[in-house]
Protein backbone atom coordinates (compact mmCIF):
# COMPACT_ATOMS: atom_id res chain seq x y z
CA UNK A 1 0.00 0.00 0.00
CA UNK A 2 2.72 2.46 0.50
CA UNK A 3 4.65 1.49 -2.14
CA UNK A 4 1.65 2.65 -4.34
CA UNK A 5 1.24 6.11 -2.45
CA UNK A 6 4.50 6.61 -2.52
CA UNK A 7 4.08 5.86 -6.58
CA UNK A 8 1.19 8.24 -7.03
CA UNK A 9 3.26 11.21 -4.83
CA UNK A 10 6.42 10.33 -7.06
CA UNK A 11 3.89 11.28 -10.03
CA UNK A 12 2.28 14.38 -8.59
CA UNK A 13 5.68 16.14 -8.03
CA UNK A 14 6.42 14.82 -11.76
CA UNK A 15 3.27 16.47 -12.77
CA UNK A 16 3.29 19.59 -11.45
CA UNK A 17 7.33 19.92 -11.78
CA UNK A 18 6.21 19.65 -15.77
CA UNK A 19 3.45 22.26 -15.35
CA UNK A 20 5.69 24.43 -13.50
CA UNK A 21 9.05 24.27 -15.99
CA UNK A 22 6.22 25.03 -19.19
CA UNK A 23 4.87 28.01 -17.44
CA UNK A 24 7.92 29.68 -16.50
CA UNK A 25 9.21 28.95 -19.93
CA UNK A 26 6.17 30.73 -21.29
CA UNK A 27 6.39 34.22 -19.36
CA UNK A 28 9.66 35.48 -20.39
CA UNK A 29 10.29 38.91 -21.81
CA UNK A 30 11.72 39.43 -25.36
CA UNK A 31 13.14 36.33 -26.86
CA UNK A 32 16.60 35.01 -25.86
CA UNK A 33 17.86 35.47 -29.48
CA UNK A 34 16.69 38.88 -29.75
CA UNK A 35 18.31 39.58 -26.40
CA UNK A 36 21.53 37.78 -27.50
CA UNK A 37 21.64 39.95 -30.91
CA UNK A 38 21.52 43.32 -29.23
CA UNK A 39 24.07 41.80 -26.92
CA UNK A 40 26.57 40.96 -29.05
CA UNK A 41 25.84 44.19 -30.97
CA UNK A 42 27.67 45.54 -28.15
CA UNK A 43 30.18 43.80 -27.64
CA UNK A 44 31.20 44.09 -31.34
CA UNK A 45 31.26 47.91 -30.57
CA UNK A 46 33.11 48.38 -27.11
CA UNK A 47 36.23 50.37 -27.13
CA UNK A 48 39.19 47.76 -26.36
CA UNK A 49 39.87 49.28 -22.51
CA UNK A 50 35.40 48.17 -22.06
CA UNK A 51 35.69 45.45 -23.60
CA UNK A 52 38.78 43.85 -21.17
CA UNK A 53 37.18 45.15 -18.50
CA UNK A 54 33.95 43.95 -19.08
CA UNK A 55 35.20 40.31 -20.12
CA UNK A 56 37.08 40.45 -16.28
CA UNK A 57 33.64 40.88 -15.21
CA UNK A 58 31.75 38.54 -17.08
CA UNK A 59 34.19 36.41 -18.66
CA UNK A 60 34.63 35.71 -22.96
CA UNK A 61 31.11 36.58 -24.64
CA UNK A 62 29.82 37.69 -21.09
CA UNK A 63 27.32 40.04 -22.75
CA UNK A 64 25.34 37.86 -24.63
CA UNK A 65 25.77 34.95 -21.83
CA UNK A 66 23.78 37.12 -19.53
CA UNK A 67 21.65 39.11 -21.66
CA UNK A 68 18.73 36.71 -20.43
CA UNK A 69 19.97 36.42 -17.05
CA UNK A 70 17.08 38.75 -15.48
CA UNK A 71 14.22 36.66 -17.39
CA UNK A 72 15.77 33.51 -16.07
CA UNK A 73 15.36 35.03 -12.24
CA UNK A 74 12.03 35.95 -12.42
CA UNK A 75 10.72 32.79 -11.07
CA UNK A 76 12.85 33.81 -8.04
CA UNK A 77 11.09 35.29 -5.30
CA UNK A 78 14.16 37.27 -3.71
CA UNK A 79 13.85 39.32 -7.25
CA UNK A 80 10.23 40.02 -6.93
CA UNK A 81 11.11 44.08 -6.96
CA UNK A 82 12.26 44.14 -10.45
CA UNK A 83 9.33 42.31 -12.20
CA UNK A 84 7.97 45.69 -13.12
CA UNK A 85 11.51 46.88 -14.61
CA UNK A 86 11.00 44.80 -17.63
CA UNK A 87 7.94 47.77 -19.14
CA UNK A 88 6.89 50.73 -19.02
CA UNK A 89 3.07 51.30 -19.58
CA UNK A 90 1.95 53.72 -22.17
CA UNK A 91 -1.49 54.48 -22.08
CA UNK A 92 -2.93 57.49 -24.88
CA UNK A 93 -1.48 58.68 -28.22
CA UNK A 94 1.55 60.89 -27.57
CA UNK A 95 3.26 63.50 -30.36
CA UNK A 96 7.17 63.79 -30.01
CA UNK A 97 6.75 67.19 -27.48
CA UNK A 98 4.34 64.68 -25.44
CA UNK A 99 6.50 61.92 -25.54
CA UNK A 100 9.18 64.02 -23.89
CA UNK A 101 7.14 64.03 -20.23
CA UNK A 102 5.98 60.69 -20.70
CA UNK A 103 9.87 59.82 -20.57
CA UNK A 104 10.91 62.30 -17.43
CA UNK A 105 8.21 61.52 -15.37
CA UNK A 106 8.50 57.94 -15.91
CA UNK A 107 12.17 58.27 -14.76
CA UNK A 108 11.24 59.78 -11.69
CA UNK A 109 9.37 56.69 -10.72
CA UNK A 110 10.65 53.09 -9.56
CA UNK A 111 8.22 51.42 -11.22
CA UNK A 112 9.45 51.19 -14.85
CA UNK A 113 11.37 49.90 -17.24
CA UNK A 114 13.04 53.56 -17.55
CA UNK A 115 13.52 54.00 -14.57
CA UNK A 116 15.78 50.82 -14.02
CA UNK A 117 17.69 51.45 -16.73
CA UNK A 118 18.62 55.36 -15.67
CA UNK A 119 19.21 54.27 -12.15
CA UNK A 120 21.45 51.24 -13.18
CA UNK A 121 23.69 53.25 -15.20
CA UNK A 122 23.63 55.29 -11.73
CA UNK A 123 24.75 52.75 -9.73
CA UNK A 124 27.42 51.38 -12.57
CA UNK A 125 29.23 54.87 -12.06
CA UNK A 126 29.72 54.35 -8.50
CA UNK A 127 30.60 50.29 -9.19
CA UNK A 128 31.41 49.51 -12.32
CA UNK A 129 31.78 45.78 -10.88
CA UNK A 130 28.52 45.45 -9.56
CA UNK A 131 27.72 42.63 -11.59
CA UNK A 132 23.92 42.11 -10.69
CA UNK A 133 23.44 45.68 -12.08
CA UNK A 134 25.50 45.19 -14.96
CA UNK A 135 23.52 41.82 -15.92
CA UNK A 136 20.36 43.63 -15.18
CA UNK A 137 21.12 46.64 -17.60
CA UNK A 138 22.24 44.33 -20.77
CA UNK A 139 18.49 42.94 -20.61
CA UNK A 140 16.67 45.90 -19.99
CA UNK A 141 18.25 48.15 -22.94
CA UNK A 142 16.91 44.66 -24.74
CA UNK A 143 13.40 45.09 -23.56
CA UNK A 144 13.13 48.75 -24.34
CA UNK A 145 13.47 47.88 -27.71
CA UNK A 146 11.12 45.30 -28.10
CA UNK A 147 8.18 47.71 -28.87
CA UNK A 148 5.39 45.69 -26.73
CA UNK A 149 7.35 46.42 -23.44
CA UNK A 150 5.96 50.16 -24.37
CA UNK A 151 2.64 48.88 -24.62
CA UNK A 152 -1.03 49.46 -23.05
CA UNK A 153 -1.75 48.46 -20.18
CA UNK A 154 -5.42 47.70 -20.87
CA UNK A 155 -4.04 44.60 -23.02
CA UNK A 156 -0.91 43.96 -21.10
CA UNK A 157 1.85 44.93 -23.68
CA UNK A 158 -0.58 42.74 -26.42
CA UNK A 159 -0.44 39.92 -24.18
CA UNK A 160 -4.35 39.63 -24.54
CA UNK A 161 -4.54 40.44 -27.85
CA UNK A 162 -4.89 36.96 -30.09
CA UNK A 163 -3.78 36.81 -33.49
CA UNK A 164 -3.38 34.18 -36.21
CA UNK A 165 0.01 33.19 -37.41
CA UNK A 166 0.59 30.34 -39.89
CA UNK A 167 -1.93 28.02 -38.43
CA UNK A 168 -0.85 28.87 -34.89
CA UNK A 169 -3.14 31.26 -32.51
CA UNK A 170 -0.76 33.44 -30.62
CA UNK A 171 -1.27 36.63 -28.59
CA UNK A 172 0.69 39.77 -30.38
CA UNK A 173 3.28 40.06 -27.16
CA UNK A 174 4.72 36.76 -28.14
CA UNK A 175 4.43 37.29 -31.83
CA UNK A 176 6.70 40.00 -31.48
CA UNK A 177 8.76 38.24 -29.09
CA UNK A 178 9.72 35.43 -30.59
CA UNK A 179 8.24 34.96 -33.93
CA UNK A 180 9.40 38.04 -35.44
CA UNK A 181 13.29 37.64 -34.18
CA UNK A 182 13.35 34.04 -35.37
CA UNK A 183 11.34 34.51 -38.79
CA UNK A 184 15.27 34.89 -40.82
CA UNK A 185 16.26 31.51 -38.70
CA UNK A 186 19.51 32.55 -37.85
CA UNK A 187 21.37 32.30 -34.98
CA UNK A 188 22.17 35.23 -33.09
CA UNK A 189 25.90 35.45 -34.23
CA UNK A 190 24.81 35.40 -37.38
CA UNK A 191 21.90 37.96 -37.26
CA UNK A 192 24.52 40.22 -35.55
CA UNK A 193 27.21 40.12 -38.56
CA UNK A 194 24.47 40.48 -40.87
CA UNK A 195 23.02 43.60 -39.53
CA UNK A 196 26.57 44.75 -39.02
CA UNK A 197 27.46 44.63 -42.37
CA UNK A 198 23.86 46.38 -43.38
CA UNK A 199 23.24 50.27 -44.37
CA UNK A 200 20.71 50.06 -41.74
CA UNK A 201 23.60 49.94 -39.20
CA UNK A 202 26.05 52.50 -40.57
CA UNK A 203 22.47 54.95 -40.27
CA UNK A 204 21.95 54.10 -36.82
CA UNK A 205 25.57 54.32 -35.64
CA UNK A 206 25.81 57.95 -37.53
CA UNK A 207 23.15 58.87 -35.31
CA UNK A 208 23.44 59.57 -31.43
CA UNK A 209 21.98 56.90 -29.42
CA UNK A 210 20.63 57.74 -26.37
CA UNK A 211 17.86 56.59 -24.13
CA UNK A 212 15.62 59.23 -24.84
CA UNK A 213 15.39 58.71 -28.43
CA UNK A 214 15.14 54.55 -27.92
CA UNK A 215 12.03 55.79 -26.26
CA UNK A 216 10.44 57.43 -28.72
CA UNK A 217 11.85 55.00 -31.19
CA UNK A 218 10.41 52.08 -30.10
CA UNK A 219 7.02 54.22 -28.45
CA UNK A 220 5.79 54.74 -32.28
CA UNK A 221 6.75 51.37 -33.87
CA UNK A 222 4.49 50.14 -31.08
CA UNK A 223 1.53 52.06 -32.34
CA UNK A 224 1.84 50.78 -35.76
CA UNK A 225 1.93 47.10 -34.45
CA UNK A 226 -1.40 48.19 -32.63
CA UNK A 227 -2.89 50.23 -35.20
CA UNK A 228 -1.90 47.16 -37.53
CA UNK A 229 -5.03 45.15 -39.57
CA UNK A 230 -5.22 42.03 -37.90
CA UNK A 231 -7.73 40.29 -40.14
CA UNK A 232 -6.98 37.33 -42.43
CA UNK A 233 -3.29 37.98 -41.27
CA UNK A 234 -0.21 37.62 -43.65
CA UNK A 235 2.63 36.27 -42.23
CA UNK A 236 4.86 37.21 -45.07
CA UNK A 237 3.69 40.14 -45.85
CA UNK A 238 3.51 41.46 -41.93
CA UNK A 239 7.03 40.23 -41.01
CA UNK A 240 8.49 42.14 -44.46
CA UNK A 241 6.30 45.32 -43.82
CA UNK A 242 7.71 45.31 -39.81
CA UNK A 243 11.35 43.86 -41.37
CA UNK A 244 13.13 47.51 -41.58
CA UNK A 245 12.03 48.26 -38.03
CA UNK A 246 12.96 45.34 -36.22
CA UNK A 247 16.59 45.25 -37.97
CA UNK A 248 16.71 49.08 -36.84
CA UNK A 249 15.37 48.54 -33.56
CA UNK A 250 17.78 45.82 -32.65
CA UNK A 251 20.97 47.71 -34.36
CA UNK A 252 19.55 50.40 -32.23
CA UNK A 253 19.43 48.75 -28.74
CA UNK A 254 22.92 47.33 -29.63
CA UNK A 255 24.35 50.73 -30.29
CA UNK A 256 22.82 52.06 -27.05
CA UNK A 257 24.09 49.40 -25.06
CA UNK A 258 27.35 50.08 -26.39
CA UNK A 259 27.54 53.50 -26.17
CA UNK A 260 25.97 53.38 -22.28
CA UNK A 261 29.15 50.33 -21.42
CA UNK A 262 32.01 52.61 -23.57
CA UNK A 263 30.43 55.60 -21.18
CA UNK A 264 31.28 53.14 -17.83
CA UNK A 265 34.22 51.09 -18.60
CA UNK A 266 36.42 52.86 -20.87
Amino acid sequence: MSYVIDKVLNMRKYYWGLVFFILSHNTEGYDKIGHRIIAQIASMNLHPKAKLRIENILGKNGLANVSNWADEIRSDHAFDYSARWHYLNVDGEYDSNDLDSVFENATNRNDNLLFAIDSLIKVLRKNRNDIQALKFLVHFIGDLHQPLHLGRSIDRGGNLIKVKWSKDSINLHSLWDTQMINFEQLSYTEYSHFLLESSNFKEVRSAKSNLKTSFKKSYVISRRIYNYNYKDLNQYIYYYGFSNDIAGLLITGGSLLSSVLNELYS
